[in-house]
């Protein structure tokens, strides 16, 4: 895909997950419209330099072993009925935390911060990368 079109396909792939997320019942469609109106994208990044050819089996599925996994292990996940995300850590923290109340915002706001640039990031991408707080 020509780099020119990435812009336009970034908005475009952006609008649709957070359409599948208010549609799913998991995101407030408010907080749907503020994230699609952050400067940086709403968390969004498109990294078009990596790339599987369809007959490549054993690509597809590394990749897709990768996509699929979570960053942490959902069974430490529970909502409350406050709506606020509980996340039990597997050891005690240094000061003696067990676990870590979140809203769903401030979960994806963490979640958003772990993600790393693609390696080898150049260009325009590379210093957006570097300017992206760090959480």
């Amino acid at each position: 895909m020509p780099h020119i079109f990435l812009p336009a396909f970034e908005a475009r792939l952006r609008a649709r997950v957070l359409r599948w997320f208010v549609r799913a019942g998991t995101l407030d469609p408010v907080d749907a419209r503020d994230i699609a109106g952050w400067d940086h994208g709403g968390g969004f990044w498109l990294d078009a330099s990596v790339r599987t050819e369809g007959h490549d089996r054993a690509g597809l599925e590394c990749l897709l072993r990768y996509c699929a996994r979570p960053p942490f292990a959902l069974e430490r996940l529970e909502q409350l009925p406050d709506g606020q995300i509980l996340y039990r850590f597997p050891k005690p923290q240094p000061d003696g935390r067990t676990e870590l109340r979140l809203t769903p915002l401030e979960l994806i706001e963490r979640l958003v911060a772990l993600i790393q640039p693609p390696r080898g990031c150049s260009g325009v991408r590379a210093s957006l990368a570097r300017r992206q707080p760090s959480g």
